[in-house]
């Protein structure tokens, strides 16, 4: 007996999944969320690139939502390093390549089994395949198989089931079924709870699992193929089509709402985060598109790593060369080359104006270690380094052209050994 392919709606949802459950097959349940450390995202309009050993996937996700928590309640997420994360995405809609997902399989299954020597396969459309297998066993067997796939729910499988097998250039499907051979019992890979497996009478693989390090549940409802594509549907988004909606204005975003998470640097703990594409003309690259960071709430801390290297690279061309930023002692100390030979030291002090902007004063500078400056020349050349603006006795600092953060107005501004901890 195979796996059940009944198509699910939100009608025969739990229908189908008890039926199935009653042959011996169990749906994969999430762990139980962390309601301390609970992340939630929701994204559109993304292209994901990953070349990891053996694993080469090319995809573009529509739309996803998804909770993200630590398996450690006292560890932040870090989006960087995926170790110790569950994901569970509640819907997706995600398009794989072909050629790339056929050389991930390819290399899976030949870890599955000695006999397998090469596998590839295409997308056709209508939810077609077509496979070609290449395998040694004593003698050298070339099959080929056309088929049908299917969302199959239970253990977050596509299914594909053969309507035309060839082998080494001879016809075999009606002699198979004639003598009730199936294509698990000619093509034995894996084991049901691997990424790629052949069972009864079709082959299965599973898109949550191809990743390695990557703990991620969610539940396939549909799919799709088009020519050397195959859309892969979670959860409602399998029920229903998905209806683009913009966020802060965009098209292509990642919006993260978070409890206590690592992410560029960053910490952030209660945290509304929005990344907005740099490029909307095209699916947003996190990894090589310029973004936009929008935070709307939440705690921010900054390291002074973080800020050393943005004032860095802003005044590049300024007046201020070889700057060195540190805070050993919560305020920040400023070291730098003035037009490039004439030493400079100052303290800068962080706080928040009138109006929420983050506020910069400096103060104590020298030239040479011990020729005093005076402020309003401090101020000055910070505000022409920066592109702020002057108040009182401090310097605005306009975040979004020094880091590309757009932030909601400051509530406190303080800090602790080489950390800038701004609260909105």
């Amino acid at each position: 007996m195979g796996f059940n392919n009944t198509p699910i709606t939100s009608a025969n949802r739990q229908t189908t999944i008890g039926s199935i459950g009653a042959m011996g097959y169990t749906k994969n349940v999430a762990a139980p969320r962390n309601p301390t450390n609970n992340n939630t995202v929701d994204a559109q309009n993304l292209a994901l690139n990953i070349n990891q050993d053996d694993i080469q996937i090319k995809a573009k996700i529509k739309h996803a939502e998804a909770d993200i928590f630590s398996k450690d309640a006292n560890t932040p997420i870090g989006l960087d390093n995926l170790k110790g994360v569950k994901i569970d995405a509640r819907n997706a809609t995600i398009t794989l390549a072909g050629k790339e997902l056929s050389s991930t399989v390819n290399a899976l299954a030949k870890k599955e089994s000695p006999m397998i020597k090469n596998i590839a396969f295409d997308f056709l459309p209508d939810n077609k395949a077509f496979a070609d297998i290449k395998l040694k066993k004593f003698i050298n067997f070339n099959v080929k198989i056309k088929g049908e796939l299917n969302a199959n729910p239970i253990n977050n499988m596509v299914r594909f089931t053969p309507t035309d097998i060839n082998v080494n250039g001879i016809p075999v499907k009606k002699v198979m079924d004639f003598l009730g051979l199936k294509i698990g019992e000619m093509v034995n890979i894996g084991k049901p709870t691997g990424s790629f497996f052949t069972s009864d009478d079709s082959i299965y693989f599973s898109p949550t699992k191809l990743v390695k390090n990557l703990d991620l549940d969610g539940h396939i409802t549909n799919l799709t193929t088009d020519a050397g594509s195959i859309s892969v549907f979670l959860g409602e988004d399998g029920i229903a089509p998905y209806q683009p909606k913009p966020h802060d204005g965009a098209n292509n975003y990642v919006h993260i709402q978070t409890t206590n998470m690592n992410f560029a640097g960053f910490n952030l703990k209660d945290t509304d985060l929005a990344l907005v594409d740099g490029t909307p003309n095209d699916p947003f690259d996190l990894l090589n598109d310029p973004s936009k960071k929008v935070i709307k709430k939440g705690q921010l801390t900054i390291p002074e790593s973080f800020i050393d290297t943005a004032l860095k690279k802003k005044t590049e061309g300024g007046s201020m060369k070889n700057m060195r930023f540190t805070m050993p002692d919560g305020n920040g100390k400023l070291k730098a080359s003035m037009w490039g030979f004439l030493p400079i030291s100052l303290d800068l002090n962080f706080g928040n104006s009138q109006n929420g902007d983050l506020k910069v004063t400096p103060d104590n500078g020298k030239l040479f270690g011990f020729i005093p400056l005076p402020n309003s020349i401090l101020r000055k050349t910070l505000v022409k380094e920066t592109e702020g603006s002057v108040e009182v006795q401090g310097v605005i600092v306009d975040l979004g052209k020094l880091a590309d953060l757009e932030t909601a107005p400051f509530k406190s501004v303080t800090h602790e050994n080489g950390k800038l901890i701004l609260t909105m």
